[in-house]
């Protein structure tokens, strides 16, 4: 008998992002707790299976990662390097809950790879997991089942930790700063059509950088406000960049066009720029003033009014 495949029974759940996401631990916790039948999904143990068989076969098991914390929904951010031994060969193990949130497109050394998501729930974490863990989204290659990601969720903090190389950023090691005020990690990025973008050329103007998705309902729900300024503010010096994460051109450009954006949206924000800018949720935004620098961070279904006030500011301040 044909052995299915781990994807082929989650097409329901392509795209969707898990309302927990962007939960506190709390609140999670806050559900009655149920069954082991109800809360494992078959597909994604069968990913989580093929994961660990991977790292069993290759005896894989110390890696030179970077690690990302987040504090306080982003208000402090601090980068390090460090070598970890995950246990990856037994991923599938201690697991309470295990579901797949979705697909998306991955750059890995400067090439588009496919990956599923998986959500992730334990009665046990591997050692030196972040304090106080309450799930950890784990993004896997879908064709070597390679780990790149791993975003680990606790009530006030999170952790991301990169397998893929990347290296720190200069300036952020040791205790948590506010982005406030940083200069804007510099990125070029391309649009559906294939024109370039780059963040430094735009130096003179205020730029707004907004991380989303198609499938985020937040992400959404913010787009028509940005819009908006687009049409009102651009002719003051506004700039806004929708920096799409995880989707092809096709599927960005059908979007804008059905929902007849204007502003510029960019694709292959993850993962290169979206660790630059130490995002864990969206969306993310940003409002990056005439000098450079990041004048405000929001995140999640925030006040658009924020958004417009930090907007109208940095416009005002010559």
């Amino acid at each position: 008998m044909t052995k299915p495949s781990a994807l082929s029974s989650f097409a329901v759940l392509s795209g969707v992002l898990l309302a927990s996401l962007t939960l506190p631990v709390a609140a999670q916790n806050s559900e009655p707790r149920k069954t082991d039948s109800e809360l494992i999904n078959d597909s994604a143990m069968e990913i989580l299976h093929r994961t660990a068989e991977t790292y069993r076969k290759s005896g894989e098991s110390e890696f030179n990662v970077t690690i990302q914390k987040l504090e306080n929904g982003g208000e402090k951010v601090s980068e390090r390097s460090a070598v970890r031994r995950p246990g990856f060969d037994q991923i599938d193990q201690h697991v309470r809950s295990a579901v797949i949130a979705r697909e998306e497109r991955y750059i890995q050394q400067g090439k588009p790879v496919a990956i599923v998501i998986v959500r992730v729930m334990r009665d046990e974490w591997p050692e030196g997991t972040l304090p106080g863990a309450g799930y950890a989204m784990y993004r896997i290659d879908q064709k070597t089942f390679k780990v790149y990601k791993v975003s680990t969720y606790a009530e006030n903090t999170t952790e991301i930790t990169f397998y893929g190389g990347e290296s720190p950023a200069p300036g952020m090691k040791g205790e948590g700063v506010s982005m406030i005020g940083m200069e804007a990690p510099d990125f070029t990025l391309s649009d559906p059509s294939g024109k370039t973008v780059h963040l430094r050329d735009l130096r003179g103007k205020v730029v707004v950088v907004d991380f989303w998705a198609t499938w985020c309902g937040p992400c959404r729900a913010l787009m028509p406000h940005i819009q908006k300024m687009h049409e009102q503010l651009a002719a003051k010096g506004l700039t806004i960049l929708g920096l799409d994460v995880g989707e092809d051109a096709d599927t960005v450009a059908k979007f804008a066009k059905e929902q007849s954006y204007t502003f510029p949206l960019l694709l292959d924000a993850e993962p290169q720029v979206t660790s630059r800018y130490f995002v864990q949720a969206y969306p993310t935004t940003f409002v990056i003033d005439r000098a450079g620098r990041i004048a405000f961070r929001g995140m999640g279904s925030g006040k658009p009014t924020d958004l417009q006030a930090a907007v109208e500011n940095a416009l005002s301040n010559d």
